[in-house]
């Protein structure tokens, strides 16, 4: 099963533009929101090498083994997200 994970700012537009995009598909997603973690967030970017928020991943989970993540797919920002998809759709 895909599941998106996010890295947001609840201050940050495109990251609730982002969350309303996987809203609307209907997707699973979990978010992390990190308005008021100053320091773990400016880890987050510095490990992804990704200057802003949101920062997206793509995981395939298999829920039938405790929950291992398959594959780990770093997306970007919610401009990257909407590239996948709209590269995803014409790939069918």
């Amino acid at each position: 099963m895909k599941l998106y994970v996010l890295i947001t700012k609840n201050s940050c537009d495109h990251c609730q533009d982002a969350i309303s995009f996987l809203k609307e598909r209907n997707l699973a997603f979990v978010y992390n929101d990190m308005e008021y973690s100053p320091d773990a967030l400016a880890a987050s970017k510095r490990q992804c090498d990704w200057p802003t928020v949101p920062m997206i991943w793509e995981q395939d989970v298999n829920w039938e083994n405790n929950g291992t993540v398959n594959d780990n797919v770093f997306i970007g920002g919610y401009a990257e997200l909407q590239k996948f998809f709209s590269d995803e759709a014409e790939e069918e």
